[in-house]
């Protein structure tokens, strides 16, 4: 038997091991960060999203405002409300921006985020004549108002129209050919006829259009950074499987619902 003298001159070899703990000097060595497979869209893209979704469902796009701009009888009335006279100056304003201010009506029903993104001056009325628009508007001001509604309208009926070629996954290549104006014809500083494409090209032209999706749960349009998404955001998901175990089992739900108010009935 081992004496306690000759186990304390006789260390075991666990005790003569050195140990693993890190000392103050030593590095600190960092395990590689795994690459996320959550694939991020392009910024103007994530914005666009943003923006399509905060316009209403009744939303009307440029060729529609156009389409209810006064015939030439109803230009006679406005010119005798604004007091104007037929081929003079004010007339000419009268039935050339009448388009700004119909953009300006419908975008008093759209959020913050979006007259923001329109450029609206705060002390601008949806109501004020055209005359008074051209008068705070600048021609550049018109133009780029004209351009940006287009942007977000056209936005929200191409992402739309991809969204649900992705849901009903036909297996044809998507075609779509519904943009309102897709060039813009404009005269230069030199009287030289340019043409532009619309912006919503350089923004979407290239993007993955299996990445656009709309949410089963909220029916918004959005980006799936991963491949089996389904849903915009983790409270979505939640709502959606919710609304498939009550689906599935709509009459075991019943009956739980049923005895939950029998409890409550007997507790009182």
């Amino acid at each position: 038997m081992k004496t306690r003298s000759y186990i304390q001159s006789h260390p075991s070899k666990k005790a003569q091991k050195p140990s693993r703990q890190k000392t103050a000097g030593r590095l600190k060595t960092e395990k590689p960060v795994k690459a996320s497979r959550v694939k991020l869209p392009p910024p103007e893209v994530g914005h666009l999203i943003e923006l399509v979704n905060l316009i209403p469902e009744d939303y009307r796009d440029l060729p529609d405002l156009r389409g209810e701009l006064p015939g030439s009888r109803d230009k006679g009335e406005l010119i005798l409300r604004e007091g104007a006279s037929f081929g003079s100056e004010r007339h000419f304003l009268l039935s050339r921006d009448s388009i700004e201010k119909l953009i300006l009506r419908e975008a008093e029903r759209f959020p913050q985020p979006i007259r923001e993104f329109l450029e609206i001056p705060d002390g601008i009325s949806p109501d004020a004549s055209t005359v008074e628009i051209y008068d705070i508007l600048t021609e550049t001001d018109r133009e780029r108002l004209q351009e940006r509604y287009q942007h977000i309208t056209d936005g929200k009926t191409l992402l739309s129209a991809i969204a649900a070629h992705q849901e009903r996954g036909s297996g044809h290549r998507f075609v779509w050919n519904a943009f309102s104006y897709p060039v813009w014809w404009h005269e230069d500083e030199e009287g030289k006829l340019q043409v532009s494409l619309s912006p919503l090209v350089s923004v979407l032209r290239g993007i993955d259009i299996s990445r656009i999706r709309q949410c089963l749960a909220c029916n918004k349009i959005f980006w799936a950074g991963r491949r089996n998404q389904i849903v915009c955001s983790e409270p979505c998901g939640h709502v959606l499987r919710n609304r498939r175990y009550r689906k599935a089992y709509q009459e075991r739900y019943k009956l739980q619902r049923i005895e939950a108010e029998k409890r409550r009935e007997n507790a009182r």
